[in-house]
């Protein structure tokens, strides 16, 4: 898809038979966050220093048994049962744990190469199944977090983004959108949404305080500001410049439709996604938390910047790239 060219693309309303190619576009965009999400974690102190005292802790008591085991006077002609060996070889261990020099030369036992082979090799068994288990972790964070997703907006796009009509009264003026060829217009190459969150205002409050939080805390969303949602483009249309067309796209729309900002939310771990939001004239707004090992980054931007607001924003660039690593 390299060659296509970038006039060769047009924008156009979700449809329903849409949906398929949508939600598959939407999951692959989610698993961009997987990886980076288990790398970290494996590198956060708090996992190296686990497997440390593990690997440790196992390969002494290991240590500890095989000694306990070899320094028992447990002789082949007299054959006892596991709990009597079992007892056997910890009173014999107590009981050279009670003599100094049985002492000294338990130290020096593990002082022996061999304590050292077993240290090493599980330590190797016990990274081997911290791996596996951190890997299972951030696949299963995903999924729960696709499934959120897909009983929450992206349950029925129309309903909640192109029905214009609601129960409280306001009007909708969300939208969702997918990138497409002129010449293929059934294949879906990416989408966006613009979430009216004043409109849903009701359910964000209903799902806030769903999330265990306080009635008082809830923030009621402005009519004038509007959330970029979605933004998501298959692995094999990348790099066309689909992503700026479709945020073109919500731009143009929110403000003819009378919205002075966009916000939008995305991870730390998708920098260069950061770097294209910022030099599109996003700016940082705060960070937040969605898990331990999840950044958030959010975003905005003023429909109706002036140029001082511009140049404010052109000033900030720089710093903001370099935040994540893009200078």
């Amino acid at each position: 898809m390299s060659n296509v060219n970038e006039s060769a693309i047009r924008i156009r309303p979700y449809a329903a038979e849409d949906e398929e190619q949508v939600s598959d576009t939407l999951v692959q965009g989610f698993r961009t966050v997987t990886d980076p999400v288990f790398f970290r974690r494996i590198k956060h102190y708090s996992t190296l220093f686990s497997i440390l005292i593990k690997s440790v802790l196992f390969s002494s008591l290991l240590e500890l048994a095989l000694t306990a085991y070899f320094s028992s006077k447990i002789v082949a002609s007299s054959p006892l049962s596991f709990a009597g060996l079992f007892w056997d070889t910890l009173n014999s261990f107590l009981d050279a744990l009670m003599r100094p020099e049985s002492t000294q030369s338990l130290i020096k036992q593990f002082l022996r190469p061999s304590f050292i082979l077993i240290w090493v090799v599980v330590t190797l068994v016990v990274a081997a199944f911290a791996l596996v288990d951190i890997h299972r972790w951030a696949v299963s964070s995903n999924t729960k977090y696709v499934e959120n997703c897909f009983e929450d907006d992206l349950g029925d796009i129309h309903a909640y983004y192109q029905t214009q009509s609601l129960t409280n009264g306001r009007k909708n003026r969300s939208q969702f959108w997918v990138a497409c060829l002129d010449s293929h217009p059934q294949l879906v190459l990416g989408c966006i949404a613009l979430d009216d969150n004043w409109a849903h205002e009701e359910y964000m409050k209903k799902r806030f305080l769903a999330r265990g939080r306080k009635n008082a805390k809830f923030e009621a969303p402005s009519k004038t500001d509007g959330e970029m949602r979605r933004l998501s483009v298959h692995p094999n249309y990348q790099r066309l410049g689909i992503s700026k067309r479709l945020i073109d796209a919500v731009v143009e729309y929110a403000t003819k439709s009378g919205f002075k900002t966009l916000s939008f939310t995305t991870t730390y771990h998708q920098p260069i996604a950061i770097a294209n939001y910022i030099r599109y004239g996003f700016v940082k707004v705060k960070s937040s938390k969605r898990a331990k090992f999840i950044d958030l980054w959010h975003g905005t931007m003023n429909l109706y910047a002036t140029d001082e607001d511009k140049e404010e924003q052109h000033s900030r660039r720089g710093e903001m790239l370099r935040e994540i690593g893009a200078l």
